[in-house]
């Protein structure tokens, strides 16, 4: 079984060095949803199956940045989109909107680890992206690109589909319904 990761404008898989393994263990962890069946009778005797799994195809956009916005708790939960690029290339934002893709890896790495990532649900932010207000807009210094800043506070829980410790963390120093939930998942695993 695998899992599909486009790779981006540029970016092809060798250009993350040895965060593509990591990358790929944590889509196969959160994102694979399979269905596991027992093997029918004539596909045991002919095929030599038992188990037959079938998964669903999942395509993932994944973007790494550097770990400098991990270390700070108000950036390591906010997201950038290339909303624009040069030479009529289509840009993230545009993508998304148009309906292309399952889930993003949003990830905070140095050159060999990823520090905290999270996944969110491209379907679900695609509800309220064209509604959500940018916190910023960065434009690329050489003016190729340009790209809208969001944090993870401005949309529903429901768009964040996994997230590592660390972001979790963050969002609880910004938002008490976090802390709040946090608190009632750890009462539930003690009792």
């Amino acid at each position: 079984m695998s899992i599909y990761i486009p790779q981006g404008y540029c970016t092809p898989p060798e250009a993350y060095g040895p965060l593509w393994g990591q990358i790929k263990r944590i889509c196969l962890e959160h994102l694979v949803q399979a269905e596991a069946d027992t093997a029918d009778i004539l596909d045991d005797l002919k095929n030599n199956a038992d188990l037959v799994i079938k998964a669903t195809e999942i395509k993932v956009s994944c973007r790494i940045r550097n770990a400098k916005y991990f270390y700070d708790p108000s950036t390591r939960i906010q997201f950038t989109l290339r909303y624009f690029r040069k030479g009529n290339i289509p840009s993230e934002y545009s993508k998304i909107i148009k309906g292309r893709g399952n889930y993003m890896l949003y990830g905070f790495a140095d050159e060999q680890e990823i520090l905290g990532w999270f996944i969110l649900d491209l379907q679900k932010l695609r509800e309220f992206l064209p509604t959500t207000t940018p916190l910023k807009v960065v434009v690329n210094s050489d003016g190729s690109s340009i790209f809208h800043v969001y944090s993870l506070l401005q949309f529903p829980r429901s768009v964040i589909v996994a997230m590592h410790e660390s972001v979790r963390e963050a969002l609880m120093q910004f938002d008490r319904g976090w802390k709040r939930e946090a608190q009632l998942d750890r009462a539930a695993t003690t009792t």
